[in-house]
């Protein structure tokens, strides 16, 4: 802000500088003419006294716009500290911003490696399950589940039942789901028994995905999986919210290097002209 009042008073200033320049060069136009209305020795008094009062406004006119010169050099060289300093800021802020995102690559890399190596644990866990127990057993409730829905959608519908010997089922029932027709399934919702099943179903794999979830915790190379899982997304979510606050701080950093630049130009454009006139009234800069 102060750097831009100098620069607005620079222009002021030159301004009022050139109408002086314009008042000395029409007092030299209209000199001989005055002069030569008066007598020989009135004139010689009254050229002289013309000469001097031209000498000093020139004078004054060229102290005016030197000092304003030296104003804009002295703002120009607060502008372009002020310049450097807000584009090593910029550059510090774009370096910060590279850095997250490799952290967030090095963070998404040890979450997919620990995916990979909860998805192993859970299979063994499973795999060690009997055919007795609880899980087991719950499975083949699902099963049962599916496949009464599977008689009920055929007879409701009235379709043959054409499912392949080693089909996979939940399969072939999203097959036939994407190829329902509106008023299809509409009588699938309105047949009391088929959202009995779909109710039966939906409750017996939440209890499923409940007894796994216990399964899973009661081991423990799992449970370290999983703590190391939760301190990656913790991780992960605090280095997102880091990257924004960065990235908003360098957004504006570049908003006031852009401006600074802006005073910049201003304060050179006034040197420029300021010089430009002095040389016009035969003054080396």
């Amino acid at each position: 802000m102060m750097c831009q009042s100098r620069c607005d008073g620079v222009s002021r200033c030159l301004t009022r500088t050139s109408l002086a320049t314009l008042c000395l060069f029409l007092l030299l136009a209209v000199l001989p003419s005055v002069v030569s209305a008066v007598g020989p020795s009135r004139r010689s008094s009254s050229s002289s006294r013309m000469r001097a009062a031209m000498t000093a406004q020139r004078n004054r006119a060229i102290t005016e716009i030197k000092q304003e010169i030296e104003a804009a050099k002295t703002a120009l060289k607060s502008i372009e500290s002020a310049g450097n300093a807000t584009e090593a800021e910029v550059n510090r802020l774009a370096s910060q911003l590279d850095s997250n995102a490799q952290k967030l690559k090095e963070i998404n890399g040890r979450e997919n490696s620990t995916h990979s190596e909860m998805a192993k644990i859970e299979k063994r866990i499973l795999a060690s399950q009997s055919e007795s127990s609880e899980w087991a057993r719950k499975v083949d409730e699902i099963e049962q589940d599916r496949l009464k829905l599977e008689e009920e959608f055929h007879r409701i519908l009235k379709l043959p039942k054409d499912l392949a010997p080693g089909e996979d089922l939940e399969s072939h029932r999203l097959h036939h789901f994407a190829s329902l027709s509106k008023e299809q399934s509409s009588k699938l919702d309105a047949d009391a028994n088929n959202q009995e099943a779909v109710e039966r179903l939906i409750s017996a794999c939440r209890e499923l995905s409940a007894l796994e979830h216990r399964l899973f915790e009661a081991d423990k190379q799992w449970k370290t999986a999983n703590d190391q899982l939760v301190a990656a997304h913790q991780e992960e979510a605090e280095q997102h919210a880091e990257s924004r606050k960065v990235g908003a701080e360098n957004r504006e950093t570049k908003k006031k290097l852009k401006s600074l630049a802006e005073l910049a130009a201003q304060a050179r454009a006034t040197i420029a002209n300021g010089e430009n006139q002095l040389r016009q009234m035969g003054v080396k800069p």
